[in-house]
């Protein structure tokens, strides 16, 4: 769940900032995401985040909303009890390990851990 939160955030910070899909909708969902990794999500949260992942599907000026919710939405299928476990039970050990995927860095598009 942890990966999942990072690179949906990720994703979202890559917005050209030109349609809502990607402002809002992108946020939203990188938002609900960061709540169930944290341990602050309330009852609903993933009702709000498949309503919002559908929401955004086919909207956008360009495929970055397209190709977020398609992680997402599989992240959600393979993962679904660990969702689940989230928003029933908060955080879990898991999300304060350290990251395993690289992200570049956008100010400086380095590659590295962060």
């Amino acid at each position: 769940m942890a990966e999942t939160t990072r690179i949906a955030r990720y994703l979202s910070s890559e917005s050209a900032g030109q349609c809502g899909p990607c402002v809002h909708g992108l946020d939203a969902v990188a938002g609900a995401l960061e709540a169930l990794a944290a341990g602050h999500a309330a009852v609903g949260t993933l009702a709000d985040l498949d309503r919002w992942l559908g929401d955004v599907a086919g909207r956008g000026a360009c495929h970055l909303p397209d190709a977020a919710v398609g992680f997402v939405r599989s992240a959600r299928r393979v993962f679904a009890a660990d969702f689940d476990h989230h928003e029933r039970h908060g955080a879990c050990v898991h999300a304060q390990r350290p990251p395993v995927l690289p992200l570049p860095d956008p100010a400086t598009r380095d590659w590295s851990f962060r």
